[in-house]
Order: C-alpha cells, then sequence, then structure tokens
C-alpha cells in the first residue's frame, strides 16, 4: 500500500504566490521612484548651488566698480553659459533708468539644451557722472 506523501503538509497555493509577488513587484517600483526621486533632488540642489558660487564670482568680478559700462555681457563658466545687463524700466515706474540705479539683470543658463534659465537682479554701485 501506498502511503500518502503529503498528508498533513501545508503548502502555499500558486495564487498565494501569485499575490505576494505581485504586492512584492509594486513595494519595489515604490522604492526605485523614491531612489529616483531623490536623486533628481540632489541633482537639482547641486546644480543650484554651482549656480549661487557663480552669481557670486560674477557679482566680485564684474560688479565691484560699480554699473558696467558696456550695454551687455556675456560669458561662460563650465557648462554654464551667462548674461548681464543693465534691468530694465520696471512696469509703472517713470523716469527710470537702470545704470544710474545700478540695478543689473543677471540670467544664467545651465543648459542650453533645456531652455530654462535663473534670473537674478543685482544691485552695483551707481557709476559716476
Amino acid at each position: 500500500m501506498k502511503q500518502q506523501a503529503d498528508a498533513g503538509v501545508e503548502a502555499f497555493s500558486l495564487l498565494e504566490v501569485m499575490v505576494a509577488f505581485i504586492i512584492l513587484a509594486l513595494a519595489m517600483g515604490v522604492v526605485l521612484q523614491t531612489i529616483n526621486l531623490g536623486a533628481r533632488s540632489t541633482a537639482a540642489a547641486d546644480e543650484k548651488r554651482r549656480v549661487m558660487a557663480l552669481v557670486e564670482e560674477l557679482r566680485a568680478e564684474t560688479l565691484n566698480g560699480g554699473a558696467p559700462d558696456q550695454d551687455t555681457q556675456t560669458g561662460s563658466k563650465g557648462t554654464f553659459r551667462w548674461e548681464l545687463r543693465p534691468a530694465s524700466k520696471p512696469p509703472g515706474s517713470s523716469e527710470f533708468e537702470s545704470r544710474s540705479v545700478g540695478l543689473m539683470l543677471l540670467r544664467i543658463f545651465p543648459d542650453p539644451d533645456s531652455g530654462r534659465n535663473y534670473d537674478f537682479l543685482l544691485h552695483a554701485r551707481a557709476s559716476e557722472p
């Protein structure tokens, strides 16, 4: 006579294993999305830190002697392109001369292909007449 080999042995059914695998896959998807978000946030924070360092460097180089004489200055440093020009007249104001006030617009382009930029309004000492 044959004895039943699986008498009294309990095991998971195929359905239970598939449900557990689906739950595990969903959890792994959430974990990978979180890691991806963290990596993108770190990259964005690093870019902003490098932009701020560039702003401080450009301010020290170009604006310490007052507002620049040229209308627009451009340049590049590493992967960044930048443009410095007198700020335009604010809306609603009259008789505003940005050069006499010393307001300059600094625009930094971190990646030429992305189309995004950072704008800063800087104040330089007014030029002497």
